[in-house]
Protein backbone atom coordinates (compact mmCIF):
# COMPACT_ATOMS: atom_id res chain seq x y z
CA UNK A 1 0.00 0.00 0.00
CA UNK A 2 2.78 2.42 0.89
CA UNK A 3 4.45 1.62 -2.43
CA UNK A 4 1.20 2.27 -4.28
CA UNK A 5 0.64 5.58 -2.46
CA UNK A 6 4.21 6.58 -3.21
CA UNK A 7 3.78 5.74 -6.88
CA UNK A 8 0.57 7.77 -7.09
CA UNK A 9 2.24 10.72 -5.34
CA UNK A 10 5.19 10.62 -7.74
CA UNK A 11 2.82 10.41 -10.71
CA UNK A 12 0.82 13.38 -9.44
CA UNK A 13 4.01 15.34 -8.88
CA UNK A 14 5.21 14.59 -12.39
CA UNK A 15 1.81 15.55 -13.87
CA UNK A 16 1.87 18.84 -11.98
CA UNK A 17 5.38 19.56 -13.16
CA UNK A 18 4.44 18.77 -16.76
CA UNK A 19 1.40 21.02 -16.49
CA UNK A 20 3.45 23.82 -15.02
CA UNK A 21 5.95 23.64 -17.87
CA UNK A 22 3.29 24.99 -20.20
CA UNK A 23 2.42 27.94 -17.97
CA UNK A 24 4.15 31.30 -17.91
CA UNK A 25 3.63 34.45 -15.89
CA UNK A 26 4.79 37.94 -16.70
CA UNK A 27 4.15 41.57 -16.05
CA UNK A 28 4.71 44.86 -17.85
CA UNK A 29 3.81 48.33 -16.71
CA UNK A 30 4.47 52.00 -17.24
CA UNK A 31 3.78 55.19 -15.32
CA UNK A 32 4.28 58.81 -16.38
CA UNK A 33 4.39 61.73 -14.00
CA UNK A 34 3.65 64.68 -16.28
CA UNK A 35 4.08 68.37 -15.55
CA UNK A 36 2.26 70.26 -18.32
CA UNK A 37 0.61 73.43 -19.56
CA UNK A 38 -3.17 73.13 -19.84
CA UNK A 39 -6.38 75.13 -20.16
CA UNK A 40 -8.19 75.49 -16.80
CA UNK A 41 -11.94 75.78 -16.17
CA UNK A 42 -11.81 79.56 -16.51
CA UNK A 43 -10.24 79.24 -19.93
CA UNK A 44 -6.87 80.50 -18.75
CA UNK A 45 -3.53 78.82 -19.32
CA UNK A 46 -2.16 77.03 -16.25
CA UNK A 47 0.49 74.51 -15.20
CA UNK A 48 -0.49 71.27 -13.51
CA UNK A 49 0.80 67.72 -13.02
CA UNK A 50 -0.73 64.28 -13.20
CA UNK A 51 0.02 60.56 -13.29
CA UNK A 52 -0.87 59.51 -16.82
CA UNK A 53 -0.29 56.92 -19.50
CA UNK A 54 1.33 57.27 -22.91
CA UNK A 55 -1.99 56.33 -24.52
CA UNK A 56 -4.22 58.27 -22.09
CA UNK A 57 -5.96 57.29 -18.89
CA UNK A 58 -4.85 57.10 -15.29
CA UNK A 59 -1.57 55.48 -14.34
CA UNK A 60 0.36 53.68 -13.12
CA UNK A 61 -0.39 50.81 -15.49
CA UNK A 62 0.49 47.57 -13.72
CA UNK A 63 -0.38 44.16 -15.06
CA UNK A 64 -0.37 40.41 -14.65
CA UNK A 65 -0.11 38.29 -17.79
CA UNK A 66 -0.76 34.56 -17.65
CA UNK A 67 -0.47 32.22 -20.61
CA UNK A 68 -0.37 28.50 -21.19
CA UNK A 69 0.46 26.45 -24.24
CA UNK A 70 1.04 22.93 -25.44
CA UNK A 71 1.30 21.52 -28.92
CA UNK A 72 -2.46 21.70 -29.40
CA UNK A 73 -4.02 24.11 -26.87
CA UNK A 74 -3.31 27.44 -25.27
CA UNK A 75 -4.70 30.53 -23.60
CA UNK A 76 -3.72 34.08 -22.68
CA UNK A 77 -5.15 36.35 -20.00
CA UNK A 78 -4.07 39.86 -19.01
CA UNK A 79 -5.21 41.70 -15.90
CA UNK A 80 -4.52 45.44 -15.88
CA UNK A 81 -4.47 47.97 -13.09
CA UNK A 82 -4.95 51.50 -14.45
CA UNK A 83 -4.76 53.97 -11.60
CA UNK A 84 -7.54 52.81 -9.27
CA UNK A 85 -9.26 50.51 -11.80
CA UNK A 86 -8.63 46.78 -12.14
CA UNK A 87 -9.99 44.70 -15.00
CA UNK A 88 -9.39 42.54 -18.06
CA UNK A 89 -6.43 43.86 -20.03
CA UNK A 90 -5.44 43.47 -23.66
CA UNK A 91 -5.96 39.72 -24.00
CA UNK A 92 -8.51 37.13 -22.91
CA UNK A 93 -8.41 34.27 -25.40
CA UNK A 94 -8.20 30.52 -26.02
CA UNK A 95 -6.61 28.91 -29.05
CA UNK A 96 -6.16 25.45 -30.49
CA UNK A 97 -3.87 23.96 -33.11
CA UNK A 98 -5.49 20.68 -34.16
CA UNK A 99 -2.72 20.37 -36.74
CA UNK A 100 0.60 22.20 -36.90
CA UNK A 101 -0.32 24.53 -39.76
CA UNK A 102 -3.76 25.59 -38.42
CA UNK A 103 -4.58 27.82 -35.44
CA UNK A 104 -8.16 28.62 -34.40
CA UNK A 105 -8.78 31.25 -31.73
CA UNK A 106 -11.77 32.53 -29.73
CA UNK A 107 -11.21 35.79 -27.88
CA UNK A 108 -13.14 38.19 -25.69
CA UNK A 109 -10.16 40.51 -26.26
CA UNK A 110 -7.23 40.02 -28.61
CA UNK A 111 -4.21 42.30 -28.80
CA UNK A 112 -1.69 39.82 -30.20
CA UNK A 113 -1.32 42.04 -33.30
CA UNK A 114 -0.41 39.36 -35.82
CA UNK A 115 1.23 40.89 -38.95
CA UNK A 116 1.00 44.46 -37.60
CA UNK A 117 3.69 46.83 -38.89
CA UNK A 118 4.70 49.66 -36.53
CA UNK A 119 6.80 52.82 -36.56
CA UNK A 120 7.28 53.36 -32.82
CA UNK A 121 10.15 55.36 -31.36
CA UNK A 122 11.04 58.44 -29.32
CA UNK A 123 8.05 60.36 -28.00
CA UNK A 124 5.74 57.40 -28.68
CA UNK A 125 7.36 55.82 -25.61
CA UNK A 126 6.65 58.91 -23.48
CA UNK A 127 3.50 61.04 -23.92
CA UNK A 128 2.02 60.88 -27.41
CA UNK A 129 1.06 64.44 -28.17
CA UNK A 130 0.66 66.49 -31.33
CA UNK A 131 1.37 64.78 -34.62
CA UNK A 132 2.91 61.76 -32.86
CA UNK A 133 -0.48 60.34 -31.92
CA UNK A 134 -2.96 61.81 -34.37
CA UNK A 135 -2.65 58.84 -36.72
CA UNK A 136 -0.78 56.54 -34.34
CA UNK A 137 2.52 54.71 -34.78
CA UNK A 138 1.25 51.21 -34.02
CA UNK A 139 -0.08 49.81 -37.28
CA UNK A 140 1.37 52.77 -39.18
CA UNK A 141 2.65 50.44 -41.91
CA UNK A 142 0.11 47.60 -41.63
CA UNK A 143 -2.85 47.32 -39.23
CA UNK A 144 -3.60 44.55 -36.75
CA UNK A 145 -6.75 43.59 -38.62
CA UNK A 146 -6.81 40.00 -37.30
CA UNK A 147 -7.45 41.02 -33.67
CA UNK A 148 -10.96 39.55 -33.82
CA UNK A 149 -13.27 37.54 -31.56
CA UNK A 150 -13.02 34.56 -33.93
CA UNK A 151 -9.97 34.01 -36.09
CA UNK A 152 -8.30 31.30 -38.15
CA UNK A 153 -4.63 31.46 -39.17
CA UNK A 154 -2.92 29.06 -41.56
CA UNK A 155 0.81 28.69 -42.22
CA UNK A 156 0.83 26.17 -45.09
CA UNK A 157 4.44 26.70 -46.16
CA UNK A 158 7.50 28.36 -44.73
CA UNK A 159 7.26 32.13 -44.88
CA UNK A 160 3.52 32.28 -45.71
CA UNK A 161 0.85 33.32 -43.19
CA UNK A 162 -2.83 33.62 -44.13
CA UNK A 163 -5.51 34.72 -41.67
CA UNK A 164 -9.23 35.43 -41.47
CA UNK A 165 -11.32 36.75 -38.59
CA UNK A 166 -14.56 38.46 -37.64
CA UNK A 167 -16.31 39.81 -34.56
CA UNK A 168 -19.29 38.24 -32.81
CA UNK A 169 -21.45 39.13 -29.83
CA UNK A 170 -20.21 38.26 -26.36
CA UNK A 171 -23.02 36.55 -24.46
CA UNK A 172 -26.75 36.70 -25.10
CA UNK A 173 -28.02 39.51 -27.30
CA UNK A 174 -31.13 40.70 -29.09
CA UNK A 175 -30.12 41.22 -32.72
CA UNK A 176 -30.70 44.68 -34.13
CA UNK A 177 -31.98 45.41 -37.61
CA UNK A 178 -28.58 46.09 -39.13
CA UNK A 179 -26.14 44.50 -36.70
CA UNK A 180 -25.48 41.41 -34.56
CA UNK A 181 -27.11 39.04 -37.05
CA UNK A 182 -24.69 36.40 -38.24
CA UNK A 183 -24.81 37.74 -41.78
CA UNK A 184 -23.95 41.23 -40.47
CA UNK A 185 -21.12 39.91 -38.33
CA UNK A 186 -19.58 38.14 -41.29
CA UNK A 187 -20.30 40.86 -43.81
CA UNK A 188 -19.35 43.93 -41.79
CA UNK A 189 -16.51 42.84 -39.47
CA UNK A 190 -14.57 40.31 -41.58
CA UNK A 191 -10.88 40.75 -42.26
CA UNK A 192 -8.50 38.81 -44.50
CA UNK A 193 -4.74 39.23 -44.26
CA UNK A 194 -1.73 37.46 -45.71
CA UNK A 195 2.02 37.89 -45.51
CA UNK A 196 4.85 36.24 -47.38
CA UNK A 197 8.48 36.57 -46.37
CA UNK A 198 10.91 36.40 -49.26
CA UNK A 199 14.14 35.01 -47.87
CA UNK A 200 16.94 37.59 -47.59
CA UNK A 201 14.76 40.31 -49.13
CA UNK A 202 11.69 41.28 -47.12
CA UNK A 203 8.01 40.71 -46.41
CA UNK A 204 4.93 41.48 -48.51
CA UNK A 205 1.60 42.00 -46.69
CA UNK A 206 -1.91 42.39 -48.10
CA UNK A 207 -5.28 42.67 -46.43
CA UNK A 208 -8.95 43.37 -46.97
CA UNK A 209 -11.29 44.38 -44.16
CA UNK A 210 -14.92 45.36 -43.73
CA UNK A 211 -15.50 48.44 -41.58
CA UNK A 212 -19.23 48.44 -41.00
CA UNK A 213 -21.63 50.93 -42.51
CA UNK A 214 -20.63 54.40 -43.57
CA UNK A 215 -22.81 57.40 -44.19
CA UNK A 216 -25.69 57.72 -46.62
CA UNK A 217 -25.58 59.58 -49.91
CA UNK A 218 -26.18 62.92 -48.14
CA UNK A 219 -23.55 62.32 -45.47
CA UNK A 220 -26.03 61.38 -42.73
CA UNK A 221 -27.01 58.36 -40.65
CA UNK A 222 -30.11 57.20 -42.51
CA UNK A 223 -31.11 53.63 -43.25
CA UNK A 224 -29.48 53.57 -46.69
CA UNK A 225 -25.96 53.89 -45.33
CA UNK A 226 -23.35 52.21 -47.49
CA UNK A 227 -20.96 49.48 -46.38
CA UNK A 228 -17.31 50.49 -46.03
CA UNK A 229 -14.24 48.41 -46.81
CA UNK A 230 -10.49 48.94 -46.85
CA UNK A 231 -7.60 47.45 -48.79
CA UNK A 232 -4.27 47.38 -46.95
CA UNK A 233 -0.86 46.60 -48.41
CA UNK A 234 2.71 46.88 -47.21
CA UNK A 235 6.28 45.91 -47.99
CA UNK A 236 9.09 45.68 -45.45
CA UNK A 237 12.63 45.59 -46.81
CA UNK A 238 15.02 43.69 -44.53
CA UNK A 239 17.79 42.63 -46.92
CA UNK A 240 20.16 45.40 -45.80
CA UNK A 241 21.88 44.66 -42.49
CA UNK A 242 21.75 48.16 -41.03
CA UNK A 243 18.77 49.58 -42.91
CA UNK A 244 15.07 48.84 -42.42
CA UNK A 245 12.56 50.30 -44.88
CA UNK A 246 8.80 49.89 -44.92
CA UNK A 247 5.95 51.37 -46.91
CA UNK A 248 2.24 50.82 -46.40
CA UNK A 249 -1.05 52.04 -47.83
CA UNK A 250 -4.71 52.06 -46.79
CA UNK A 251 -7.27 52.44 -49.56
CA UNK A 252 -10.96 52.93 -48.65
CA UNK A 253 -13.73 51.39 -50.71
CA UNK A 254 -17.50 51.73 -50.62
CA UNK A 255 -19.11 54.10 -48.16
CA UNK A 256 -20.04 57.53 -49.45
CA UNK A 257 -17.15 59.76 -50.44
CA UNK A 258 -17.07 63.28 -51.77
CA UNK A 259 -20.65 64.05 -50.73
CA UNK A 260 -21.60 67.24 -48.93
CA UNK A 261 -24.65 68.46 -47.11
CA UNK A 262 -24.60 71.68 -45.09
CA UNK A 263 -26.29 70.03 -42.10
CA UNK A 264 -23.89 67.09 -41.98
CA UNK A 265 -20.70 68.49 -43.48
CA UNK A 266 -18.45 66.99 -40.80
CA UNK A 267 -19.09 63.43 -42.00
CA UNK A 268 -18.57 63.96 -45.70
CA UNK A 269 -15.59 62.12 -47.23
CA UNK A 270 -15.28 59.54 -44.48
CA UNK A 271 -11.76 58.24 -45.10
CA UNK A 272 -8.80 59.42 -47.16
CA UNK A 273 -6.18 57.23 -48.81
CA UNK A 274 -3.11 56.77 -46.62
CA UNK A 275 0.45 56.19 -47.85
CA UNK A 276 2.98 55.78 -45.04
CA UNK A 277 6.76 55.36 -44.99
CA UNK A 278 9.12 54.36 -42.18
CA UNK A 279 12.89 53.91 -42.22
CA UNK A 280 15.37 53.02 -39.49
CA UNK A 281 19.05 53.59 -40.20
CA UNK A 282 21.78 52.11 -37.99
CA UNK A 283 24.78 53.04 -40.11
CA UNK A 284 26.86 54.49 -37.27
CA UNK A 285 27.69 52.51 -34.13
CA UNK A 286 25.40 53.36 -31.18
CA UNK A 287 23.35 55.75 -33.35
CA UNK A 288 19.91 54.99 -34.78
CA UNK A 289 17.95 57.39 -36.98
CA UNK A 290 14.21 56.95 -37.46
CA UNK A 291 12.47 58.67 -40.37
CA UNK A 292 8.71 58.78 -40.78
CA UNK A 293 6.46 60.19 -43.48
CA UNK A 294 2.80 59.95 -44.28
CA UNK A 295 0.25 61.47 -46.65
CA UNK A 296 -3.53 61.54 -46.73
CA UNK A 297 -4.89 61.73 -50.27
CA UNK A 298 -8.38 62.86 -51.24
CA UNK A 299 -9.04 64.29 -47.77
CA UNK A 300 -11.79 66.78 -46.92
CA UNK A 301 -11.18 70.37 -45.75
CA UNK A 302 -13.58 71.94 -43.23
CA UNK A 303 -11.90 75.35 -43.32
CA UNK A 304 -14.35 78.09 -42.41
CA UNK A 305 -17.15 75.72 -41.45
CA UNK A 306 -17.05 76.76 -37.79
CA UNK A 307 -17.82 80.29 -38.97
CA UNK A 308 -20.72 79.02 -41.12
CA UNK A 309 -18.76 79.87 -44.22
CA UNK A 310 -19.70 76.76 -46.15
CA UNK A 311 -18.21 78.07 -49.36
CA UNK A 312 -14.75 77.17 -48.00
CA UNK A 313 -15.69 73.54 -47.43
CA UNK A 314 -14.11 70.98 -49.75
CA UNK A 315 -15.54 67.48 -49.52
CA UNK A 316 -12.50 65.79 -51.09
CA UNK A 317 -9.30 66.28 -53.03
CA UNK A 318 -7.13 67.78 -50.29
CA UNK A 319 -3.62 66.63 -49.31
CA UNK A 320 -2.47 66.06 -45.76
CA UNK A 321 1.12 65.20 -44.90
CA UNK A 322 3.34 64.40 -41.92
CA UNK A 323 7.16 64.18 -41.84
CA UNK A 324 9.51 63.55 -38.95
CA UNK A 325 12.96 62.43 -37.89
CA UNK A 326 14.34 61.12 -34.61
CA UNK A 327 17.86 60.27 -33.50
CA UNK A 328 18.83 57.91 -30.66
CA UNK A 329 22.33 57.62 -29.26
CA UNK A 330 23.35 54.89 -26.81
CA UNK A 331 25.96 55.71 -24.19
CA UNK A 332 27.56 53.34 -21.69
CA UNK A 333 25.84 51.79 -18.66
CA UNK A 334 22.43 51.63 -20.33
CA UNK A 335 22.12 55.39 -20.78
CA UNK A 336 20.58 56.74 -23.97
CA UNK A 337 19.48 60.10 -25.33
CA UNK A 338 17.09 61.01 -28.14
CA UNK A 339 15.76 64.03 -30.00
CA UNK A 340 12.76 64.19 -32.34
CA UNK A 341 11.01 66.74 -34.53
CA UNK A 342 7.90 66.38 -36.70
CA UNK A 343 5.60 68.56 -38.76
CA UNK A 344 2.07 67.86 -40.00
CA UNK A 345 -0.12 70.27 -41.94
CA UNK A 346 -3.65 71.21 -40.93
CA UNK A 347 -5.30 68.74 -43.30
CA UNK A 348 -3.38 65.86 -41.73
CA UNK A 349 -4.06 67.02 -38.16
CA UNK A 350 -7.71 68.06 -38.30
CA UNK A 351 -8.91 68.16 -41.93
CA UNK A 352 -8.65 71.94 -41.79
CA UNK A 353 -6.33 74.13 -43.86
CA UNK A 354 -7.22 77.24 -41.88
CA UNK A 355 -4.81 79.15 -39.67
CA UNK A 356 -3.39 77.50 -36.54
CA UNK A 357 -4.36 73.94 -37.46
CA UNK A 358 -0.95 72.62 -38.51
CA UNK A 359 1.40 71.24 -35.86
CA UNK A 360 5.11 71.25 -35.13
CA UNK A 361 5.94 68.59 -32.53
CA UNK A 362 9.36 68.15 -30.97
CA UNK A 363 11.03 66.64 -27.94
CA UNK A 364 14.23 65.39 -26.41
CA UNK A 365 14.99 63.13 -23.51
CA UNK A 366 17.24 60.68 -21.73
CA UNK A 367 16.73 57.13 -20.48
CA UNK A 368 18.55 54.73 -18.19
CA UNK A 369 17.97 51.04 -18.81
CA UNK A 370 18.12 48.17 -16.35
CA UNK A 371 17.75 44.43 -16.76
CA UNK A 372 14.04 44.60 -15.97
CA UNK A 373 13.04 48.16 -16.73
CA UNK A 374 13.85 51.70 -17.74
CA UNK A 375 13.53 55.18 -16.29
CA UNK A 376 13.53 58.40 -18.29
CA UNK A 377 12.68 62.06 -18.54
CA UNK A 378 11.80 64.18 -21.58
CA UNK A 379 10.65 67.59 -22.69
CA UNK A 380 7.90 67.74 -25.30
CA UNK A 381 6.22 70.59 -27.12
CA UNK A 382 3.56 71.15 -29.77
CA UNK A 383 2.38 74.27 -31.53
CA UNK A 384 -1.23 75.39 -31.87
CA UNK A 385 -2.31 73.81 -28.59
CA UNK A 386 -2.36 70.19 -29.70
CA UNK A 387 -2.37 67.46 -27.05
CA UNK A 388 -2.91 63.73 -27.37
CA UNK A 389 -4.87 62.32 -30.36
CA UNK A 390 -5.18 65.78 -31.90
CA UNK A 391 -7.12 67.29 -28.98
CA UNK A 392 -6.79 71.01 -28.25
CA UNK A 393 -5.58 71.47 -24.66
CA UNK A 394 -4.84 75.20 -24.53
CA UNK A 395 -7.03 78.27 -24.03
CA UNK A 396 -6.23 79.66 -27.47
CA UNK A 397 -5.83 77.40 -30.47
CA UNK A 398 -2.50 79.01 -31.37
CA UNK A 399 -0.94 78.50 -27.92
CA UNK A 400 2.23 76.47 -27.37
CA UNK A 401 1.66 73.31 -25.32
CA UNK A 402 4.55 71.76 -23.39
CA UNK A 403 5.09 68.78 -21.10
CA UNK A 404 7.83 67.27 -18.95
CA UNK A 405 7.06 63.54 -18.52
CA UNK A 406 9.06 61.38 -16.09
CA UNK A 407 8.77 57.70 -16.95
CA UNK A 408 9.04 54.54 -14.84
CA UNK A 409 8.65 51.29 -16.81
CA UNK A 410 9.22 47.67 -15.82
CA UNK A 411 8.96 44.15 -17.20
CA UNK A 412 9.25 40.75 -15.56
Amino acid sequence: MKKLIGTVAVAALLATAAFAEGLSFGSWGRALWIVESVKNDAGDNAVTSKLGQSWGGASPRTALAVSGSSDNMGFKLDLHGNGKDLGIGDNALIWTKPIEMLKVQFAAKDDTNLLRGDACFGLWNFDRIGSVSVDGSEGFIFPAMLNKNVSVVVTPIEGLTVGYGFNVALGDITPKADSDRFVDQIGRTSAFAAAYTIANIGTVKVGFQAQGKGYDKEGGFKADRKDKFEIDAAFELTMLEKVYLAVGTKIPLGGTFGKYDEKTYLVANESPIFVNLYAKLSLVENLAINIIGGVKLNNKDVKGVSDNNFSDFKAAGQLGFRVGVEGEYSLSNGIGVFAQVEYANGIYMSSNSGDNNDCLTFGLGATKGFSNGVIGVAFEGTTNGYGRYGSKVMAAKDDFHWEVPVKLEYWF
